[in-house]
């Protein structure tokens, strides 16, 4: 999905182009699967460890994720 980041000026009314991006938005059936592989490779450490794998591997392959956000969704997902 392409973006565009504006910044208005009040005094002017005019938008001022910052910064145009694509955003990746994984699919969530597909990550829930690779996540899998993570935890099965790490069966032996802890859930915060694993957390921190799944972080690791997700800012590495598809960017940064916000932490509280990615635990709600394991928390849904895996039963943490």
């Amino acid at each position: 999905m392409s973006c565009s980041l504006f910044y208005r000026v009040s005094e002017s009314n005019e938008n001022r182009l910052i910064s145009s991006f694509t955003a990746v938005f994984p699919d969530l059936n597909a990550l829930k699967s690779e996540f899998q592989i993570v935890f099965d490779n790490n069966a032996g450490k802890k859930t915060s460890e694993k957390v921190d794998e799944v972080m690791g591997y997700l800012t590495e392959f598809y960017g940064k994720a916000d932490k509280d956000n990615l635990n709600r969704w394991l928390n849904s997902n895996f039963k943490f």
